[in-house]
């Protein structure tokens, strides 16, 4: 199917703001489902990522016409029609600002995104003579990244919610606390819209923004999110965390990926040599005969024969990102080597299969830690092949623990071998970060924590 791109002119220093605002809103509902779906409001497209969006809609503050793409360092793929240079991150407030944390994030939101036409002139001033820093995937600084920041408040944000766009017609100089609340739970908000009656109100929307019934939130949403559900995927991904996940064909490997919405699963027999996969599997949120929170499979034909793959689609999930530290003991004298490895799996009793975060079941796949040949002893992360999943909101996650470290001499002799034996932690969903109890075994002693996060 062709793309569709459709271009929308606004001059910044003499544009009629609220025309231009309104025309964009009216373009981008009109879509070809518009009448399938209703909230009260009008409802944006199907959501189709990872794959093309049927339609491209280009906003043109510069005469450039140079495009930048955003996503996740080495995972991202150009999907725009025309030829794109990847930014060096992705399109998230936390990658776009560098907070620490989600109040962080709503702090500099509030105190270092300038509202005023002075300011969005020189972004856009700036972004139109912007040059990629060398290299494959050279990063955008972070004074490109606060000014695309204050682009994507002003149309973006300023599209989809009232009180935002109020605030850049009003002259207001910076965001509220509350706004920034709304701008947050824009998805809750427009899963509400689209929610049964039936369905309870999400309390995390009224806790957060007051609004606690749909002619509230229709006083704020502009454009509703055409939303879907939370997914969990088992499988073998080579990447941490990404909505595209490449997979290895070896059986042993079943590490996990999270997704939001929509996924494609790609498989790559080649072992990443060839620029595309040669066996995918699209799970499209809008399908109707989609089966939710169980195990399911799916066979994937290949170059090289069938690929199975196993996953469940969770309709209400919570992203944990798990984190395993080892305390060591270095010596400074006979510069051992130390490596570890072992299996790490989480599962939720849920599901019929756990998902592999570390999969190195031998001693000739050990994974050798970066540790400082020094006295006393050492804080080193497990090095995990994947480290984020999502967790059914009613159940626990379930991390069980094997794992070995081998320290080698310079002469190539094993020395002592320290043992973490199998541990069971369990962990209930929540919003803290949930100090775990260390694990000893001999003189090394290992760490658990797990983090539990919100959309942003």
């Amino acid at each position: 199917m062709a793309v569709r791109v459709e271009n929308v002119e606004f001059n910044v220093r003499t544009g009629n703001y609220p025309e231009f605002m309104n025309n964009l809103r009216d373009r981008l509902a009109e879509h070809p489902h518009l009448d399938e779906v209703y909230a009260g409001c009008p409802v944006l497209a199907v959501q189709r990522c990872p794959k093309q969006p049927a339609r491209w809609m280009y906003i043109n503050l510069n005469l450039k016409g140079q495009w930048f793409h955003m996503g996740f360092s080495g995972m991202s793929k150009p999907i725009l029609p025309e030829p794109s240079t990847f930014l060096g991150c992705d399109g998230s407030y936390p990658s776009l600002l560098g907070g620490r944390d989600e109040d962080d994030v709503k702090n500099m939101l509030v105190n270092d995104i300038d509202l005023r036409q002075v300011v969005l002139l020189d972004a856009v001033h700036k972004l139109s003579g912007y040059e990629q820093p060398p290299g494959p995937y050279g990063a955008a600084d972070d004074d490109t990244k606060l000014d695309l920041v204050h682009l994507t408040v002003v149309f973006c944000e300023g599209a989809r919610m009232a009180l935002h766009y109020d605030a850049v017609n009003d002259g207001q100089i910076s965001l509220n606390e509350r706004q920034v609340d709304y701008l947050r739970n824009w998805w809750l908000m427009s899963r509400a819209l689209l929610q049964d009656e039936k369905t309870p109100w999400p309390r995390r929307l009224s806790s957060e923004t007051g609004i606690n019934d749909d002619e509230q939130a229709r006083r704020v949403v502009l454009l509703v999110l055409n939303t879907s559900t939370t997914v969990h995927v088992h499988g073998a991904a080579k990447r941490r965390r990404s909505d595209c996940l490449y997979f290895r064909t070896d059986p042993e490997a079943a590490a996990a990926g999270a997704a939001d919405g929509s996924f494609l699963i790609e498989v790559d027999t080649n072992n990443g040599d060839g620029d595309t996969a040669d066996g995918t599997l699209f799970w499209d949120c809008y399908d109707g005969q989609n089966e939710y929170n169980k195990t399911l499979t799916h066979t994937i034909g290949t170059t090289r024969g069938p690929v199975d793959v196993t996953y469940a689609v969770l309709s209400d999930a919570v992203e944990a990102t798990v984190q395993l530290k080892l305390l060591l003991p270095v010596a400074g004298d006979d510069n051992t080597a130390l490596a570890v490895y072992g299996d790490i799996t989480a599962r939720s009793h849920c599901l019929a299969v756990g998902s592999a975060l570390f999969l190195r079941g031998s001693r000739e796949d050990a994974v050798e830690l970066a540790v400082a040949a020094a006295g006393g002893s050492a804080v080193v992360d497990v090095p995990l092949q994947r480290c984020v999943v999502a967790v059914p909101l009613d159940w626990p996650l379930e991390i069980d623990v094997q794992l070995y470290v081998v320290g080698t001499n310079s002469n190539g002799e094993e020395g002592i071998r320290y043992t973490c034996f199998q541990r069971l932690l369990l962990s209930s969903p929540g919003g803290e970060q949930q100090p775990q109890p260390v694990f000893h075994s001999g003189n090394t002693n290992l760490e658990v924590n797990i983090t539990w996060s919100r959309d942003f």
